[in-house]
């Protein structure tokens, strides 16, 4: 049985508007860099956003997982619309045994894509032993909604990755349009911020750092095709009034944290009074105790 929300007709609100392909690759590139230290063998990865390239990275290195990638917009050619009846992503038996003695003797596990409300993924409870998020957080007017419908689905020290966009992203272009005249962009959270979430959604661990892209643009056309949509319909009356080249910055975000939900031992005060327990002492057998 999968997980979903008692509210069915319940749906995130997600922002229209995407990053560019390129990035969407560059910033998962980078995702998965980051399990370079990390000892933790999944059984099962979930990715939920932006980016194709990161399959084969991870399949790769972890051949006997079952990795699915979910995205909350379109199905991707030659993927099936996925149904509640779905099987997880091919996480059945048989879809197991097809990866185990299918003819190509690589060894890299199968990768599908797949559709899904990322509020309410077809997912099992603590099934997930490895969870991916790449540019997906922006889009939601607020990422808590999804952190919190994703942990449950995470297993017992797991942990959830995620990539996303920070406040200085496009600020040049937002400086070069104006403040009267710029688009409505979703608000960026800056890492301090989404580590607090993380922190009062009871996530172990979070670890928060940012890095910045610097891309160069040497004409309106390239600009356009990446940024259009982010521009509105008068995206190109807008580009007329920036002199080319043309610099952006995009900040990426990361952050990573862990579900844990033991109960950790309370730490004694070193400094706190203790009970004098009193103890036979060694050799000397304990004199019985005669009732009064």
């Amino acid at each position: 049985m999968t997980a979903h929300s008692n509210n069915a007709t319940t749906h995130l609100a997600l922002s229209a508007i995407r990053p560019p392909a390129w990035l969407g690759e560059e910033a998962g590139e980078r995702l998965v860099e980051r399990l370079e230290y990390l000892r933790h063998t999944p059984a099962r990865v979930v990715w939920v956003g932006e980016g194709t390239a990161w399959a084969d990275s991870l399949a790769t290195r972890y051949p006997n997982a079952a990795c699915c990638g979910y995205r909350p917009d379109e199905t991707p050619a030659g993927s099936a619309p996925l149904s509640p009846s779905d099987a997880a992503c091919d996480d059945s038996f048989l879809a197991r045994l097809k990866k185990r003695f299918a003819k190509d003797k690589r060894k890299s596990a199968t990768v599908s894509f797949r559709t899904a409300d990322p509020l309410h993924l077809p997912e099992e409870p603590g099934g997930i032993d490895l969870f991916f998020s790449n540019l997906l957080l922006y889009r939601a007017a607020d990422p808590t909604q999804l952190l919190a419908a994703w942990q449950p689905l995470l297993a017992e020290d797991a942990p959830l990755f995620f990539a996303t966009l920070g406040p200085d992203t496009l600020k040049e272009l937002k400086a070069a349009l104006a403040c009267d005249s710029a688009p409505r962009w979703p608000p960026f959270l800056d890492m301090h911020d989404l580590g607090d979430i993380l922190v009062r959604l009871r996530y172990a661990e979070p670890v928060m750092d940012m890095q910045m892209l610097t891309v160069r643009y040497e004409r309106p056309e390239t600009l356009r095709t990446d940024w259009g949509p982010w521009l509105g319909l008068d995206a190109a009356e807008r580009l007329n009034a920036i002199p080319f080249p043309f610099t952006l910055t995009v900040e990426l975000v990361f952050g990573h944290a862990w579900r844990v939900t033991r109960l950790a031992q309370p730490q004694q005060d070193p400094r706190a009074p203790r009970p004098i327990v009193w103890q036979p002492r060694p050799g000397k057998p304990q004199e019985p105790t005669t009732p009064q």
